[in-house]
């Protein structure tokens, strides 16, 4: 008898998009998760996504199976608990090689850019048109 998939989804309520005006100064722009764009087919974690830890940017880069290697700022996640199941979700995908689909705030692009992964994406969210590293 197989085990049942866990299902996992790390899905803010918001994220903050951090940015830096012409002036230097930086300011946040809270994104609710109904807005977020989900990619419109799953994408597979490969191993070096486990070492896409930049503590300089604070950020996480993945590397997908089809070679795209989209980001998520950890400032934008406002907990630290947020932050600590972001980290588990992208270590169990990547460990795994389970599909799981990413999730972007504020237009970004889903090529270069995510801030929630699921084993699935919320039931009636919007996909993006073009998933790049998928084409």
């Amino acid at each position: 008898m197989a085990t049942p998939q866990m299902a996992i989804s790390v899905i803010p309520e918001e994220y903050s998009l951090v940015k830096t005006d012409g002036y230097g100064r930086r300011f946040a722009r809270k994104i609710k998760s109904s807005s977020f764009v989900w990619s419109p087919k799953p994408v597979i974690l490969t191993e070096q996504s486990l070492q896409g830890w930049n503590t300089e940017r604070n950020a996480w880069m993945l590397t997908t199976s089809e070679g795209s290697q989209p980001v998520c700022k950890f400032e934008g996640l406002e907990t630290e608990s947020l932050k600590r199941a972001m980290a588990q979700a992208i270590n169990h995908f990547a460990t795994t090689g389970e599909p799981c689909f990413l999730g972007v705030a504020g237009g970004n692009s889903l090529e270069r850019w995510f801030c929630a992964i699921a084993h699935n994406p919320p039931a009636g969210k919007a996909t993006g048109d073009v998933c790049p590293w998928l084409s």
